[in-house]
């Protein structure tokens, strides 16, 4: 096997571990306490609370449209392997969706909940790819900003949807618990 083949096969193992990690931590953590993950997650969270509507599907049409608006503006390498990311996360999202809940304390839930979420998207971000939600809609955004940074679109969209979720849920304990977990 050439030095290519091997890159190619670590940057998309990676990928599917870190999207494998992150559905763990928002279905088994997060979204059934109702505490959000940031991005689409959240809105998906929402959407999954009010309507019932699978956070796999949530995350995939979402995406989707990210998707068709973002592709022009980023690079080939970068969007096939967002690509990819969103598709495992969906895939995964669906798939631990069957898995048992934790419920027994909100704050353990947080904590761990965000832990593994980083952990997760760490996976995701050391191979330069994506999952998808409010990173690859803040790489969309800053090539129309250009003066602003990825990382403060990326702020500034988690804190919109986090409050959006606070109100829709109509609790500031959810709301904190999910500032923490987002910073985690």
């Amino acid at each position: 096997m050439n030095i290519r083949m091997k890159k190619i096969i670590n940057e998309y193992a990676y990928i599917i571990l870190g999207t494998f990690i992150l559905a763990v931590s928002l279905n088994i953590f997060l979204i059934p306490n109702k505490i959000s993950g940031g991005g689409v997650s959240t809105l998906a969270t929402v959407l999954f609370h009010l309507f019932g509507v699978k956070v796999s599907v949530t995350n995939l049409l979402c995406n989707a449209v990210l998707f068709v608006l973002g592709h022009k503006y980023l690079g080939s390498g970068t969007v096939v392997k967002t690509v990819a990311g969103i598709l495992f996360l969906s895939l995964f999202l669906e798939i631990t969706s069957y898995f048992p809940v934790y419920r027994d304390d909100l704050f353990a839930a947080t904590v761990i909940g965000g832990v593994i979420m980083g952990a997760g998207v760490g996976f995701v971000i050391k191979k330069n790819a994506s999952t998808g939600g409010s990173d690859f809609a803040a790489l969309i955004l800053k090539r129309f900003f250009p003066h602003m940074s990825a990382a403060k679109f990326i702020l500034f969209i988690d804190c919109f949807i986090v409050i959006l979720s606070g109100v829709v849920f109509k609790s500031f304990t959810i709301t904190v618990y999910s500032v923490i977990a987002i910073y985690i």
